[in-house]
């Protein structure tokens, strides 16, 4: 049964596409059949794997029909690994699932149904706001991931975030919380890792990932960090990240979207 995995926060520049790409490359390599959604419209996640981030159509061309899903999938240059690129035109999603005039939940589920059966993980890159569509992906999702930086603020915004969720949204997707840029000179970053660990275990994942000027060159390599740097001590962090997100559909409250 597809599990779907998605990584949202309201905040930019958080680490959330480069958590996504290299997430979806430790699932590849494990041998399991991915593919990763690029879902914001900047294509970043897209461009690390070298596709060309141009939808055939358009979003408005995948929702109507027009356009298969199935048939915008690229092959990355990894075995069992796909991508499913974005370009601007996701700018107007809500806009065009409006004009359809059904709810976004049932068109998204609909829109997305011919790819469960050929994965076993999906995990989406979506954009940094909380609209219609994205809302739609994560309650369809097994599991949210929130990247953040281990700041007052930062865990402000995501407590802001959760509450509007769930008190809002009505979302009531099991998630998890995932420190990053973690700059382990900074007494605060420390402190408030260890703070939560220990306070919030359940909702925090055990590895985080710090700042390494080594996954910057992700994006002057234009591949995930374990491709080049297989031994590297952030390739390490992700395949332990990944290992806890299988982890995570141990526990029979997780819920399956594939039937």
């Amino acid at each position: 049964m597809t599990k779907v995995i998605s990584l949202f926060n309201i905040k930019g520049g958080v680490g959330k596409t480069t958590t996504t790409v290299n997430l979806a490359y430790a699932s590849a390599k494990a041998g399991f059949k991915t593919l990763l959604w690029d879902m914001d419209p900047q294509g970043a996640a897209s461009f690390y794997f070298r596709i060309n981030n141009k939808v055939k159509g358009g979003f408005d061309g995948i929702l109507n029909g027009t356009h298969a899903i199935a048939d915008q999938v690229k092959g990355s240059d990894f075995p069992d690994l796909d991508i499913l690129p974005a370009d601007m035109s996701y700018r107007h999603m809500d806009r065009e699932l409006d004009e359809v005039g059904k709810s976004p939940l049932k068109q998204m589920k609909k829109l997305l149904q011919p790819l469960f059966d050929e994965y076993d993980y999906v995990f989406v890159d979506c954009p940094p706001h909380l609209s219609e569509a994205v809302a739609a992906v994560i309650i369809l999702s097994d599991l949210l991931i929130i990247p953040t930086i281990p700041t007052v603020l930062s865990m402000r915004t995501v407590k802001q975030l959760r509450k509007f969720i769930s008190k809002e949204q009505k979302i009531n997707t099991p998630f998890r919380i995932l420190f990053s840029q973690v700059d382990s000179r900074r007494k605060m970053h420390k402190e408030m890792v260890a703070y939560f660990l220990e306070k919030k275990s359940k909702a925090i994942c055990v590895n985080n990932v710090p700042v390494m000027s080594d996954i910057e060159k992700m994006g002057l390599v234009r591949a995930p960090i374990a491709s080049f740097a297989p031994t590297h001590r952030a390739a390490k962090i992700y395949e332990g990240l990944f290992l806890e997100v299988v982890d995570c559909f141990l526990d029979k409250k997780l819920k399956s979207i594939a039937n």
